[in-house]
């Protein structure tokens, strides 16, 4: 009778939001058994071919029941007593073109997948994502890290017991600039979704709070909250928030985070900021993503080793070492090394925008105090600055521009020396030109010579 019903809705389904539903229904009540309470129940639409009904729904909750043959939990009869409050509108279901589900099928194959994918499959991805065919105006970049970082907390057990016991997932999104960004086009529903199907909560609701906006706008919070709370009227079980402010001074007004994403952290620029709140984050055992800029082909570079160094500094544990997001965007590569030499073609596409990410998790068994007060972090600053100055000049070492990496040796025996002041607001890449621009000890080069020689690397190209 099940199969029957089924076809009837099937054939008779032309029209009226009733008759969507009862496909549904008939759907749950004809499921094979032995796909019965598989995560693919989560996804009505791409089932039956129409809008989500709704977390909370009492029609969605009854197609549960009898497509699991199991009870209403505590979170089931939550949602029923709240009513179909949060029944989504059909009209604004997302519509993927044929091109754009093969692109996020990839997507997902990648995200979840247990081995290592072929060549040809990483390229596929990155090629899907490089060209924005996964969606019209909704991103998965920064989704596909929150669902990375998921799974490597899921298998340390550090995340699905709490999230199980309360059908809620809260994730926050750290350093939101405007609508434009990263941050401000994610496809939360997406989300939603994928990590309902892997924690297998099928009716899981997602608080996202996106917090940052400081150089944004002065309305930039609330013109992003508005285009979600429009996006969401078609994302059932999705909650979001803007809020404007270092996460460290608005976190007393917050709910408590499962996981919070850090996308394209630049701890380069940005670390006295970062800094409070990634300690913070460390002592309160809080989950941190951290994405951050990489070139597309070869091994990680640029957002990736400043990332560990900055873990290392603040004494925060890496859970997982950085590795490389597929679902990131393009941006262009000069080619050009620290010290202004080309060591490749210039490119339109060869950074990766959140191309690598690595996860942080609590105190790191250093033997060392982690910093914390004002003072403490500062020195950490000027520790992460000599690490990021070190590494130039090893890497200007391994390109064999010698005279680079003496100018850098030669800086920081300067700093040792007390003849060159680090202070706190001196950034990195202003270090770095006042190191290629010193005269270098040839010393340090391995060069022969008298010592105070000019550089002769590219300065000029440097300051451009």
């Amino acid at each position: 009778m099940a199969a029957q019903v089924a076809k009837l809705a099937l054939d008779h389904a032309d029209g009226g939001e009733d008759k969507g539903e009862l496909r549904a229904l008939a759907w749950a009540a004809s499921a094979d058994p032995v796909a019965r309470g598989c995560p693919v129940f989560i996804d009505f639409g791409r089932l039956v071919g129409m809008g989500s009904l709704g977390v909370g729904d009492v029609s969605l909750l009854a197609a549960k029941v009898a497509a699991t043959g199991s009870s209403l939990t505590a979170a089931d009869k939550r949602l029923l007593d709240a009513g179909p409050t949060s029944r989504a509108s059909p009209g604004r279901t997302l519509r993927l073109s044929q091109s754009q589900a093969e692109a996020r099928r990839l997507v997902e194959d990648w995200v979840f997948s247990d081995g290592e994918l072929s060549q040809d499959t990483h390229s596929q991805v990155m090629s899907a994502a490089s060209t924005r065919s996964l969606s019209s105006g909704a991103s998965l970049t920064l989704p596909a890290v929150a669902i990375l970082a998921a799974r490597r907390l899921i298998a340390e057990v550090l995340l699905a017991n709490r999230v199980r016991s309360t059908g809620e997932i809260v994730i926050h999104f750290l350093g939101a600039v405007e609508r434009r960004t990263a941050e401000g086009d994610m496809d939360l529903s997406w989300l939603r979704s994928a990590l309902a199907r892997l924690l297998d909560l099928p009716d899981l609701r997602l608080v996202a709070v996106l917090v940052g906006f400081l150089g944004a706008a002065p309305d930039g919070a609330e013109a992003l909250a508005q285009s979600y709370a429009q996006k969401s009227a078609g994302w059932p079980g999705v909650e979001v928030t803007c809020r404007k402010g270092l996460f460290h001074d608005v976190v007393g007004g917050l709910p408590q985070p499962d996981l919070c994403v850090l996308g394209n952290a630049g701890f380069e620029a940005h670390f006295l900021q970062w800094a409070p709140t990634i300690a913070l984050l460390r002592d309160s055992n809080v989950p941190m993503a951290v994405s951050g800029y990489t070139k597309v082909g070869g091994a990680l570079s640029h957002d990736a080793p400043a990332s560990l160094d900055a873990a290392s500094v603040l004494s925060v544990q890496v859970l997982q070492a950085p590795s490389r997001n597929l679902v990131a965007g393009r941006l262009p590569d000069e080619g050009r090394c620290y010290c202004g030499r080309s060591l490749r073609p210039a490119s339109a596409d060869g950074i990766a925008s959140s191309g690598c990410w690595l996860l942080l998790r609590g105190r790191a068994e250093n033997g060392v105090g982690p910093p914390r007060s004002p003072e403490e972090l500062e020195a950490a600053w000027r520790s992460f600055r000599f690490k990021f100055l070190r590494r130039v000049a090893y890497e200007e070492r391994v390109e064999g521009h010698y005279d680079a990496m003496a100018s850098v040796a030669t800086f920081l025996d300067a700093v040792d020396a007390g003849e060159e002041v680090l202070n706190p607001e001196d950034g990195l890449k202003e270090l770095v030109l006042r190191a290629m621009k010193r005269p270098m000890n040839v010393a340090k080069a391995g060069l022969e010579g008298p010592d105070g020689q000019d550089p002769c690397h590219n300065a000029e190209a440097l300051e451009a």
